[in-house]
């Protein structure tokens, strides 16, 4: 994904003909996503240092916006279980309320990884 992503990246910069900083400006002004300005420095950032031009650079880190996670009400989480009506989905989204775990954590649980007797769960 990082290699056809730097790629797409590098190739429009070159066939820009632009400044790696004009470049850069140029996204922001058509009001291309922060994340995507974001990893287009950082495959120009690549390509220069690979082409032994990493002295060129002089353009700074987007910093990353902090989103806080958001948290549903405990109605809203009674609705989502019953409204579900597929009851594996119905258990994964109880056991995801229940124990904090994540959706690959979830998904990759085994049988064998639940001690019923002790009331524990080995997340692997």
């Amino acid at each position: 994904m990082t290699i056809s992503n730097y790629t797409h990246h590098i190739g429009k910069y070159l066939e820009s003909g632009k400044s790696p900083e004009a470049y850069l400006l140029s996204l922001i002004e058509l009001k291309k996503a922060d994340e995507t300005i974001r990893n287009t420095g950082f495959a120009i950032r690549f390509y220069l240092k690979v082409m032994g031009l990493a002295d060129e650079l002089d353009f700074p880190n987007l910093k990353r916006e902090i989103k806080l996670p958001i948290v549903l009400s405990r109605k809203e989480i009674e609705k989502m279980i019953f409204e579900t009506k597929n009851m594996n989905h119905r258990l994964i989204i109880m056991m995801a309320y229940a124990t904090g775990m994540r959706v690959s954590e979830l998904i990759n649980l085994k049988w064998e990884d639940i001690d019923f007797q002790r009331i524990i769960i080995h997340i692997k």
